[in-house]
């Protein structure tokens, strides 16, 4: 009778459906006569994305929602789990084309949990690309990249070298919007390795255009000339976008060559083409390559016509126009307007330190804003005008002075010449001092914004980490509150069912389901509870004020948020780590969460470094980190050692010197030792280290413990 039911509204759906082309049509009339399921259900999910596929003549994605929900029911109540997997999938991507984010996300979600207990790769590489669409779309960056590293490993897993591919190609594109050039040519290059081994030309033609724009940003001309060439494949491509990045980059790179009458050329063709492929929002890239060679040409009349389109381009779009108004304040200096350059630098520094691109909408489109200019311009001209004016009218009472007092006061000119030019001299003198005291302060301000930064940056690393060691943690009770409440939802679908029927015995059985799995829900959700209490005692900021602290407790807790931190951000990082605990240490008066800061660092540091020797294949020892405490006449020490690589004798020394670092660029600021030193030292007590080359390192705590 249900399936009668549900076929009744499927034919219902279609005879008021919207007429759409030949192949939705001839979809709908094959469904209708479907008998086989496996047919059916292939032909409904075929007519479903025909009309969620943003590209399709018969998008219209609102049409499809009931149907949708009413086969997804159907299918859990089959218990047809791999079909209710794929068309809850098919549900989520319709919730991100119709721009619910928050509700395509949660789907997503519980895509992730079917597929893993299918242990289903393949297709948990679509759920997480997918995932990585939704949160690219909600801004979240991060958390985009590291959906894409998530799809990408199954992909691997499953053998999906195209999947992977695609993959790393978004991570470039990600990277290089967040200015991280090298990672985002570490992403392309493996991709087009990818595309090389599974013969996707176009892919390899595309992602070869990326790279040329980097290297070419790198001035690396002839590694970019290489790249062009293989992208040089998608120049008559159909899809318009394609060949515009084509022509843009190639326009670029003859710029770079000093060949700029042949950049011009193809800078104008990817212009056109941005209108014509409906891109708007990158014509603006062209039209300022082609104004800044235009600049260099001193033809300014058309540098200043390309510069307008740009703007006016950029604000229909609501695209940054950071660039352009960078490039204005170049072209006002080059026709020698410095206050309207002052003003355009204005402008584009405010867009600069702006962080919120509403506000910088905002900014650049106040009429207001552009009005005070004006003005200011206005009232600067006026005032040189009056100068002026009364220089001249000076002039005309000097010369009459002059010609009436003659020859008598010859000799006092001469006197009042030579004071005048020895008080230029002291004035120009004085000039000079001024313009260097100036510029040395700027520089010491700068300097102490940048250290205050940097300490902030090592901070927020520090507190990123405890984070992702908090969520880890965290993660087990919550899978089971989700679960459990999943399963009630379902119990209790069940119980209304057999309350219609007045099955009393099979409400009773339920009911106890019920009550065990919320007795469940409650126990694992107070075990998140406490988790969360224990690591915010920890993770707040600091009070400054010292209190009883057990030591054993703090180790133990920051060498498992080290840990499972690590992990969280790469899986394929392992290594062994046991405590040698003092078992009566007495607590002692710290600030808790300074000291924890400080064996966060240091415990990181050694997992670093055994993590590093482990990649070396050295020693072929198993890597391990130890952390220990001991109790003195006077004192407690704690100490964390590793098994790593050791500090060389000729660094030893600078360790703990403010922005000194052995990490990779962009890995480490050099703050974390500088800053643990002067935390124990505000205790009242010593960090010392010990180290041996290929061996291994051990810092050591000393606290006062009277």
């Amino acid at each position: 009778m249900k399936k009668v039911l549900f076929t009744t509204l499927i034919f219902s759906f279609f005879a008021f459906s919207a007429i759409g082309d030949n192949k939705l049509d001839s979809l709908k009339r094959e469904y209708s006569s479907a008998k086989i399921d496996t047919t059916r259900y292939n032909l409904l999910y075929k007519i479903i994305e025909e009309q969620t596929f943003p590209g399709s003549e018969n998008y219209n994605p609102d049409a499809i929602t009931d149907l949708l929900n009413r086969t997804i029911e159907e299918l859990r109540r089959k218990n047809d789990i791999r079909r209710f997997e794929l068309f809850l999938e098919l549900k989520a991507w319709t919730a991100y084309v119709t721009k619910k984010y928050t509700l395509s996300n949660q789907y997503y979600d519980s895509c992730i949990l079917i597929a893993n207990k299918l242990s289903d790769y393949d297709k948990l590489g679509d759920i997480y690309y997918g995932k990585y669409s939704v949160l690219s779309a909600m801004k979240l960056v991060n958390r985009s990249i590291r959906s894409l590293y998530i799809a990408s490993d199954y992909y691997k897993k499953a053998g999906d070298a195209l999947g992977e591919s695609n993959c790393l190609f978004k991570l470039g594109i990600l990277y290089f919007g967040n200015q991280q050039d090298d990672l985002a040519l570490t992403s392309y290059l493996k991709s087009i390795k990818l595309s090389e081994a599974s013969k996707d030309s176009n892919s390899i033609a595309m992602t070869s255009l990326f790279c040329a724009e980097i290297y070419i940003k790198q001035g690396n001309l002839k590694l970019a000339e290489e790249y062009l060439k293989k992208g040089s494949l998608i120049k008559d491509s159909p899809y318009l976008y394609q060949p515009f990045y084509y022509y843009f980059n190639y326009g670029t790179w003859l710029k770079a060559m000093n060949r700029n009458d042949e950049a011009l050329k193809y800078l104008e063709i990817a212009a056109n083409l941005a209108v014509k492929g409906n891109q708007r929002s990158v014509k603006p890239l062209a039209l300022l390559e082609m104004a800044k060679i235009y600049i260099a040409k001193k033809r300014f009349n058309e540098a200043k016509r390309l510069l307008d389109k740009a703007i006016i381009i950029a604000k229909d779009e609501g695209a940054p126009m950071i660039d352009t108004r960078k490039l204005f304040a170049e072209y006002y200096e080059a026709i020698n307007k410095p206050h309207k350059a002052l003003e355009e630098y204005k402008i584009w520094q405010a867009l600069k330190d702006s962080s919120n691109q509403s506000d910088i909408t905002r900014l650049l489109e106040s009429s207001s804003l552009e009005a005070d200019y004006t003005k200011k311009e206005a009232e600067l001209a006026e005032i040189q005008r009056i100068k002026d004016e009364k220089g001249i009218r000076k002039l005309h009472q000097q010369k009459l002075v002059a010609y009436s007092i003659g020859v008598v006061l010859f000799f006092v000119s001469l006197i009042s010449f030579l004071l005048y030019r020895n008080n230029r001299q002291k004035q120009k003198a004085n000039l000079v001092l001024t313009e260097q005291k100036l510029k040395v302060e700027i520089t010491l301000r700068e300097l102490k914004s940048t250290q205050t930064q940097l300490i902030q940056f090592e901070k927020m690393a520090s507190l990123g980490e405890l984070t992702a060691g908090i969520a880890h943690e965290i993660q087990n009770p919550l899978n089971f509150v989700n679960n459990f409440s999943e399963v009630n939802s379902e119990l209790i679908d069940e119980l209304e069912q057999e309350a219609d029927k007045g099955n009393i015995d099979e409400i009773k059985i339920i009911a106890k389901d019920i009550k065990e799995n919320s007795e469940k829900i409650n126990h694992h959700g107070k075990r998140a509870d406490a988790i969360v209490k224990g690591m915010l005692q920890h993770s707040r900021s600091s009070s400054g004020i010292k209190e009883p602290t057990d030591i054993n407790a703090l180790c133990d807790e920051y060498l498992r948020l080290s840990y499972h931190g690590l992990r969280a951000k790469d899986k394929d990082f392992n290594s062994d780590f046991k405590t040698e605990f003092y078992q009566s240490l007495p607590k002692i008066n710290v600030i808790p969460q300074d000291i924890g800061r400080v064996l966060l660092n240091l415990i990181n540091n050694a997992f670093y470094a055994v993590d590093q020797k482990a990649k070396e294949n050295l020693g072929g020892c198993k890597p391990e980190v130890i952390v220990s405490t001991k109790k003195n006449e006077k004192t407690i020490e704690i100490t964390v050692k590793d098994n790593g690589n050791g500090i060389p004798s000729t660094i030893k020394e600078k360790i703990f010197q403010p922005f000194f670092t052995t990490k990779p660029t962009g890995q480490g600021t050099g703050l974390g030792l500088s800053l643990s030193y002067d935390i124990i030292k505000a205790h009242g007590g010593e960090l010392k280290v010990e180290t041996m080359e290929g061996v291994g390192t051990g810092f050591t705590i000393q606290l006062i413990s009277t």
